[in-house]
């Protein structure tokens, strides 16, 4: 019995290794995002949130705010298509692939046999949105990467 399972213990990090994990994000640093939700793509592996965001000299950015769990998981915590509608007013508190997008994005052209995300051609910028302000109230399991508390202190959620 060992003898088959032993193989199975040093085949497993590998394929944790192939999706990403909390390392791949800069956890350091807490971006704050206020918007509009344009769509909601809820899938596996990840759901995410498309929301428009208008910076400070009028420009649009577009982001795609990924989730780290399971469709089955997001809907379990209460996510779903009557909690985040299109046109409604969010504030997300998140992470940023420590690579840019671009970069994301290249490296996905160079192996066509990869899966692309849901993000791959409709986000302007990335992040794993740790912390959600909805109308409704906070949901604090969009994704579980980064600290929790120094984004509640950035949305003023306690």
């Amino acid at each position: 019995m060992l003898r088959r399972l032993l193989p199975v213990f040093f085949l497993l990090p590998l394929s944790l290794k192939a999706h990403h994990s909390a390392a791949t994000f800069d956890l350091a640093t807490a971006i704050r995002v206020q918007g509009v939700i344009t769509s909601v793509h809820f899938a596996n592996p990840h759901s995410v949130i498309f929301v428009e965001e208008q910076t400070a000299d009028g420009k649009r950015v577009r982001w795609a705010i990924e989730n780290s769990g399971t469709l089955a998981m997001t809907q379990q915590r209460g996510l779903n298509e009557a909690s985040l509608k299109p046109g409604s007013a969010i504030e997300v508190c998140g992470y940023a692939p420590k690579r840019s997008v671009a970069s994301l994005r290249e490296s996905l052209r160079a192996d066509p046999s990869r899966q692309r995300p849901a993000w791959y051609d409709a986000g302007d910028r990335v992040l794993t949105g740790r912390l959600l302000k909805l109308a409704t109230g906070p949901a604090e399991d969009w994704s579980h990467y980064g600290p929790l508390e120094q984004c509640k202190e950035l949305l003023g959620v306690e």
